[in-house]
């Protein structure tokens, strides 16, 4: 029966896929929207990953005892769990209405002013990261919101390179605040998931920077190339995160590590998830052996911010609590599981979290993808909603209350910081234009379709407009 769950998983990733592509080609959703982020996190850790383990029994550290009912019970809650989530983010409920009061009153356009923003927030991150980082009590939050401002320094950067791609002088510095945004990722940490919301976040810049307005054809001529090189970039690290050891790393030896990573191996470790055989073990084992704990991502959310000291029940990570309870030995020391979106569903009582979790996660992207959907030529709407995008698409392989705190936190940090850029620019008489869509401009704010407005531009001067 496993295999034939393994079909339906398989089956139900290429339809989502397909629907991601006609609703792109037909102007229903962005390319580059936090929706499609999620998703293709979802067909990459739920759908695929469900495909290897219960279709060629990869089982790589934890054994099922009864795959059949297991993955029975993995594929109802996955289609569930999507269904409940596109019917929400469709819908509109709830984020609209919010969405909608909000109204910016300050933007930027041209080269100059984007760099000059992106220089900004570079220092802003190496405030973050090697001063407010190193102060008890804050060093959590400050070193999440220090890779949120260096992402915001990689859209920006690459926001006003993309128009551009030949200039020099503006390649040269979006050039360098790129790759400089990448090494404070890289620093210490060695993160996978940090160089990726870096890397992420740059291609969402030149997005909606340049490629939105050219036509889908033309962009994904540009798109495929660079993102086919990120990936082999992440790949050449996950290959090298075996080097790390879990230590500290500098900038040199840190990029010298990556160099040497295994480009093919990088490849099989992403594509090859584990985290369907972890959410069929959680399966398994709740709630006997092991009892449910009820809303445990939600509040491992709320509490994240909290230093242990002063809560001493503060839940734990459950890809690191599954280590003990499956009595794994002989790993490294932070060595932990992906539980995956359908394990920590089941881990958190699924009767009282399936519904809550699908539809809480779709008014927030929901949120956000309408923000940038009425401000797609502000970078003091967009940039902010695309720094976490990274932590977003890692959602569904879990840690899911963990990665929300870091897209919140990067998110949110990101825009107050442009806020009070946008507020010290008024006092000293600068101004800007709040740029519009335009269906917004054509039609009254109540009749549009956010399904139905995103239209992407025929020429150059689309794009030139925007830069």
């Amino acid at each position: 029966m496993e295999r034939l769950y393994a079909i339906i998983l398989a089956l139900s990733g290429i339809a989502l896929i397909y629907r991601m592509y006609r609703q792109a080609k037909r102007g229903n959703v962005d390319v580059f929207s936090t929706r499609n982020f999620f998703l293709v996190g979802y067909i990459i850790f739920i759908f695929n990953s469900g495909v290897f383990t219960l279709g060629f029994d990869f089982y790589p550290e934890l054994r099922i005892q009864n795959p059949a009912k297991s993955g029975a019970i993995y594929t109802f809650i996955a289609l569930t769990y999507l269904v409940i989530f596109l019917w929400t983010y469709k819908s509109g409920f709830i984020a609209d209405r919010i969405a909608n009061k909000v109204n910016p009153k300050f933007s930027v356009q041209g080269p100059i002013p984007m760099l000059v923003l992106a220089v900004t927030f570079m220092v802003l991150s190496c405030v973050f990261k090697f001063v407010l980082g190193q102060i008890e009590f804050l060093g959590v939050i400050t070193q999440t919101l220090a890779i949120g401002m260096a992402a915001a320094s990689a859209a920006l950067a690459a926001w006003a390179w993309a128009p551009r791609p030949f200039n020099i002088i503006v390649g040269t510095i979006a050039a360098a605040l790129i790759f400089l945004a990448m090494g404070l990722a890289v620093y210490q940490a060695f993160g996978r998931r940090d160089v990726l919301s870096v890397m992420l976040a740059a291609l969402w810049g030149a997005h909606y920077g340049h490629w939105r307005h050219i036509g889908l054809k033309r962009s994904l001529a540009q798109i495929v190339p660079v993102a086919l090189l990120t990936l082999f970039a992440v790949a050449s690290f996950t290959g090298a995160r075996a080097l790390s050891s879990g230590a500290h790393l500098g900038f040199t030896e840190s990029f010298r590590r990556v160099t040497q990573g295994d480009v093919s191996d990088g490849l099989f470790q992403m594509g090859a998830q584990d985290t369907a055989s972890c959410s069929l073990w959680l399966i398994e084992t709740r709630p006997e052996p092991f009892h449910y704990d009820t809303l445990h991502s939600f509040r491992y959310f709320i509490g994240h911010p909290i230093p242990r000291r002063f809560w001493e029940t503060k839940p734990s990570a459950l890809g690191l609590t599954m280590v003990n309870e499956a009595s794994i030995k002989n790993k490294a020391r932070g060595f932990n599981f992906g539980p995956g979106l359908c394990g920590h569903i089941m881990n958190d009582n699924p009767w009282l979290s399936l519904v809550p979790y699908a539809v809480g996660i779709g008014i927030m992207l929901r949120f956000m993808d309408r923000l940038v959907l009425r401000f797609p030529l502000n970078p003091f709407v967009v940039v902010p909603m695309g720094v976490a995008v990274g932590e977003i698409l890692a959602l569904p392989r879990g840690e899911l209350g963990l990665f929300l705190v870091r897209t919140v936190a990067s998110s949110s940090g990101v825009w107050i910081i442009m806020w009070l850029i946008a507020l010290v620019g008024g006092a000293i008489g600068l101004r800007g234009t709040p740029s519009t869509t335009k269906a917004e401009v054509t039609q009254p704010e109540s009749v549009i379709d956010p399904d139905l407005a995103l239209n992407y531009g025929d020429s150059d001067t689309d794009s030139e407009r925007a830069s």
